[in-house]
C-alpha cells in the first residue's frame, strides 16, 4: 500500500514539474516576445504617463505658436472676420444677460450654422482669389486656417446656445407639466364639490 502511494505522490510530483516547466516558458517566451515588438518600448509607469502629457502639452504649445506666428493678423480681412465673431458673441452675451425670447435663440443658432457651413464656400473662393485680397494664401485643400479661425470659434458659440436653448426647453416642460397638474386638480375639486352639495341637500 505504502509502496502504492508512493509511486501515486511521485507520478504527481512529475505532472506538477512538468506543468511549471511548460508554464515558466511560455511565460519566457511571452515576454522575449513583448521585448521584440513594439509595446516593449512603452513606459506605463505614472512617470511615463505624465511625461506623455508634458510633451504632448508642450507639441500642441509649439504648434500653436507656429501657427500665431505664420499668420498676419494686420490683413484687413482678418480683422473683418474677427469683427463677426465679436458681434456673434456680442449678441450671444446679451441674450445671458437681458434675456431673448426661444424663438430669438433658435434663429440666431440657425444663422450661426448658416455662417459655419459657408466655410467650405469661403475656403474654395479664397483659394482661388487669395490675391485679390490677401498677402498670402491661407487657404489649402483641407480648410486648416479657416476651421481654426472661422469655424471654431462659431461652433463653440454653438455649443453654448444649445446649452441655452435645453435649457429654455426644460424650464418650458416644467412649466406645461405644472399647468396641466393643476388643470387636472382643478377638474377633481370642481367633481367632488356638486357631489358634497348634494349630500348636503
Amino acid at each position: 500500500m505504502d509502496e502504492m502511494m508512493e509511486s501515486v505522490q511521485a507520478k504527481i510530483d512529475e505532472i506538477l514539474n512538468e506543468v511549471v516547466s511548460t508554464h515558466d516558458a511560455a511565460m519566457s517566451e511571452l515576454g522575449e516576445a513583448w521585448e521584440n515588438s513594439t509595446f516593449g518600448d512603452l513606459d506605463f509607469s505614472l512617470e511615463g504617463m505624465h511625461g506623455a502629457v508634458v510633451r504632448a502639452k508642450d507639441q500642441a504649445y509649439d504648434e500653436a505658436m507656429a501657427f500665431y506666428s505664420a499668420v498676419d493678423w494686420n490683413e484687413w480681412w482678418i480683422r473683418c472676420m474677427g469683427g463677426v465673431h465679436a458681434v456673434l458673441w456680442g449678441v450671444w452675451l446679451c441674450t445671458v444677460i437681458f434675456g431673448s425670447s426661444s424663438n430669438f435663440k433658435i434663429g440666431f443658432f440657425g444663422i450661426v450654422v448658416l455662417l459655419t457651413l459657408s466655410a467650405s464656400y469661403l475656403n474654395d473662393y479664397g483659394s482661388d482669389h487669395w490675391k485679390e485680397f490677401s498677402t498670402q494664401n491661407y487657404f489649402d485643400a483641407n480648410g486648416t486656417f479657416l476651421a481654426v479661425t472661422w469655424c471654431f470659434p462659431m461652433l463653440l458659440l454653438l455649443f453654448f446656445l444649445l446649452i441655452q436653448i435645453l435649457l429654455d426647453v426644460g424650464r418650458l416642460l416644467v412649466k406645461v407639466k405644472a399647468e396641466q397638474f393643476k388643470r387636472e386638480r382643478a377638474r377633481k375639486h370642481g367633481k367632488k364639490e356638486p357631489a358634497e352639495s348634494k349630500k348636503t341637500k
